[in-house]
């Protein structure tokens, strides 16, 4: 009865060892552009939307920001960056993959900053499915969220109704 109690209790153990916490993403895209010019600065409206998203994020212990390499969207990460006390992470939007980059953090939670027309294909990638179309271009209050769990991802798409104004 002993090694049969012994047994189980490895056995539960094990199991419950083996289950890892589940790895969150939120993507957003970048904060409303001061002009239309290739590689823009945040207008008013998107730095106040930028720090919008600091404060929306915060105790959430994020662990990493990712964000392209347009001023747009560092900008839009940095205040996000600074609220979890970390740097933020330049990514290629065309070497991209979420999957992998949840590999890289089991069991955190990430904000990856983007664009209207790269981040629902990311999403759209990570679950199997062309769920998701490209993000209107006065849109900016989108928030994807991939769960990845089990070699499985889950995604939720959620406007949150900013108010920003120059």
């Amino acid at each position: 009865m002993k090694t049969a109690v012994t047994v189980f209790m490895i056995l539960l153990t094990s199991i419950i060892y083996s289950q890892t916490k589940p790895t969150t993403i939120y993507l957003i895209r970048h904060a409303e552009k001061a002009d239309a010019t290739a590689n823009t600065e945040l207008s008013n409206a998107g730095k106040l939307r930028a720090e919008n998203w600091a404060k929306h994020y915060e105790g959430k212990k994020i662990a990493a920001v990712y964000s392209t390499d347009y001023n747009r969207t560092l900008q839009t990460a940095a205040s996000l960056a600074k609220q979890a006390g970390v740097e933020v992470q330049k990514y290629s939007h065309r070497e991209f993959d979420l999957k992998k980059l949840a590999e890289q953090h089991p069991g955190q939670i990430i904000v990856v900053v983007g664009h209207s027309n790269t981040i629902p294909g990311y999403v759209n990638a990570a679950i199997g499915a062309k769920t998701y179309e490209d993000i209107a271009e006065t849109e900016f209050g989108t928030i994807f969220e991939v769960i990845f769990e089990n070699n499985t991802a889950k995604a939720k798409k959620t406007i949150v109704p900013f108010q920003v104004t120059e």
